[in-house]
């Protein structure tokens, strides 16, 4: 769905019981949509090993943070295509440390891509952001077109399990914002090097 004529905001209840396997697609792209993102957006996701969803919220007016909890109603489920797009819009705020730890869990391989470029994200990516990375993932982050700011944290993937990092994929992309400082040293620990990229 697109087009001007949309306005409101995201009810929290959006997505309240998506049951077990179901396959979601929803694109609501170039509203006048606007407001905050609901913390509990997901939170009445059925707890499953095939669910999959592609979701975006892409060329809105959203504001205000990206709730640290937004995916903890995701955390069971170990399989599937997660797709959440909420790129140009007008979020502030820096990214969450708490943002992804609940939802990498051990289990099957999941892909997982989330965009929150194009937007007024700021302040310093924190360290462990990835939490504790513990199955095999293909994980894509972009956050391009923000004001997030300082130096990469050491720390950045260093409690993801060597085990399964070493058999995973992930991109980050952090191109046109203002990072500073040199790439880490230890930027790749956990045998990333090789499956990883970065910009």
């Amino acid at each position: 769905m697109s087009g001007k004529g949309f306005t409101g905001t995201i009810p929290s209840t959006l997505f309240g019981n998506v049951t077990t396997g179901n396959l979601l697609y929803f694109i609501v792209t170039g509203t006048n949509i606007g407001g905050p993102i609901p913390e509990s957006l997901f939170n009445n996701w059925a707890s499953s090993t095939k669910g999959s969803f592609t979701v975006s919220f892409a060329n809105n007016h959203l504001n205000g943070s990206i709730p640290t909890n937004l995916f903890r109603g995701l955390a069971g489920m170990s399989a599937g295509t997660w797709y959440f797009d909420l790129s140009s819009n007008e979020l502030t705020g820096s990214v969450p440390a708490g943002l992804f730890p609940a939802l990498l869990t051990a289990g099957l391989s999941p892909s997982f891509h989330f965009s929150i470029g194009s937007n007024q994200l700021s302040g310093p990516l924190p360290p462990y952001l990835l939490g504790n990375f513990s199955t095999v993932c293909n994980f894509l982050f972009l956050a391009p077109y923000n004001h997030i700011e300082g130096p990469l944290p050491d720390q950045l993937f260093n409690s993801w399990n060597k085990y399964y990092a070493a058999e995973s994929a992930f991109s980050i992309d952090l191109s046109n914002n203002n990072i500073t400082g040199t790439i880490p040293q230890y930027f790749f620990v956990g045998g990333l090097i090789g499956n990883g990229s970065s910009s």
